[in-house]
């Protein structure tokens, strides 16, 4: 049983029943053919992301390439930002390996 997933399915009210490891082959064949998404595990690259991204828009800002508004309206605010999920397993986590 802990190898069974029930999950609903997008935008109706039919439930499916799946085995966890055909989510995860589904899951993994997708991010092969797309080469959009990256299993991180635990690295989680986007407070430096974040970090650098501002300091080059300051360093842009003080260089008076940009103003004070675009600084504002460019810079990223972390409580705001995340990265993108693959949600072909709808809330279910799993570890990469």
């Amino acid at each position: 049983i802990s190898n069974i997933i029930l999950r609903k399915s997008d935008k109706s009210k039919v439930f499916h029943l799946g085995k966890l490891e055909d989510y995860r082959k589904k899951s993994e064949e997708y991010m092969d053919k797309t080469q959009a998404y990256k299993c991180l595990g635990n690295e989680d690259p986007l407070p430096d992301s974040i970090k650098r991204t501002n300091k080059y828009l300051l360093d842009l800002r003080l260089a008076k390439w940009i103003t004070q508004k675009q600084y504002e309206l460019l810079s990223i605010k972390p409580n705001e930002a995340e990265l993108a999920h693959l949600y072909s397993l709808g809330e279910l986590l799993f570890s990469c390996t």
